[in-house]
């Protein structure tokens, strides 16, 4: 039963409004496959690239970046870059972990969370016109669930936004990032919004068997390492589009894009509720 709840909660999650539409036969189908991927469950020691480790406790279960992208793919997920995915048994809500290779990122300087939501809210305006164009709603965001803070200690910053899309449903995006030697750990959490601070917690949780291999901890810079060119605050707004431009992370742009998958979940209860009674009594 383990797998089966973690991909009922991952395809309700991520499945667009067209696949309302699949019959029986191609959900049965997509369980399948989603069933039929490697899972790997705690308590296990994962690796997440070649930069840090992860323990996976009892109750969660894990995905390389080949099998995480598979099942991208069965949700017809087109944002899949080198992704691991956790999830928790009870398949209230899963989190993708990419190293953004961008560089030493300095910690020096001060959040203003009002100047870091106004960027956001212009950036939001912006990509809206992408929407548009692409036929999806367009959002707009409302402020902080959770203001950013940085644990200097941890090197981690994290910060939540609470958004509407324009079908007037309420949707909130977490997100945290663990500063490294020569970038970050990127975490972005998925889940409903009723469901974001029970969520939040356990990932904190899972979190603390997070760490950098030695070579890539944030007190492993040596001068003449690469320095990121936007601070703490360039985390949360996806850095300067001339510098997004430049460096080829024109993709961070695309962040919210997350948020307006996320609105598609108030349509999709009817789906969830079928091919999560479809399961009810199936064992693996």
């Amino acid at each position: 039963m383990k797998v089966i709840r973690i991909v009922v909660f991952a395809l309700a999650a991520w499945l667009p409004i067209s696949a309302l539409a699949q019959t029986n036969s191609q959900n049965n189908q997509a369980l399948q496959a989603a069933r039929d991927l490697s899972w790997i469950h705690g308590p296990k020691v994962v690796q997440i690239g070649a930069q840090a480790t992860l323990a996976v406790p009892m109750g969660y279960a894990f995905l390389n970046p080949a099998d995480t992208k598979k099942l991208m793919a069965i949700m017809h997920n087109p944002l899949s870059r080198n992704e691991y995915l956790l999830s928790p048994d009870n398949m209230g809500w899963f989190t993708l972990f990419q190293f953004e290779n961008i560089g030493y990122v300095k910690d020096t300087t001060q959040l203003n969370a009002d100047d870091v939501l106004s960027a956001i809210k212009e950036g939001t305006a912006a990509e809206n016109k992408e929407r548009s164009a692409r036929g999806w709603p367009t959002m707009t965001v409302i402020g902080w669930k959770y203001p950013p803070r940085y644990n200097a200690t941890d090197k981690r910053l994290e910060w939540a936004i609470d958004a509407r899309d324009s079908n007037n449903e309420e949707v909130t995006n977490y997100n945290t990032r663990i500063l490294g030697r020569g970038g970050v750990m990127s975490m972005q959490l998925v889940t409903v919004p009723d469901n974001i601070d029970i969520a939040v917690n356990q990932l904190n949780s899972v979190l603390s068997g997070f760490s950098y291999v030695p070579s890539q901890t944030y007190s492993a810079y040596k001068p003449g390492d690469k320095i990121a060119e936007y601070g703490l605050a360039g985390l949360i707004t996806g850095g300067a589009v001339a510098v997004a431009a430049k460096t080829g992370l024109l993709k961070w742009l695309f962040k919210f894009i997350w948020i307006g998958v996320l609105a598609l979940l108030a349509a999709i209860k009817g789906f969830f509720g079928r091919i999560k009674n479809l399961f009810s009594s199936k064992k693996v």
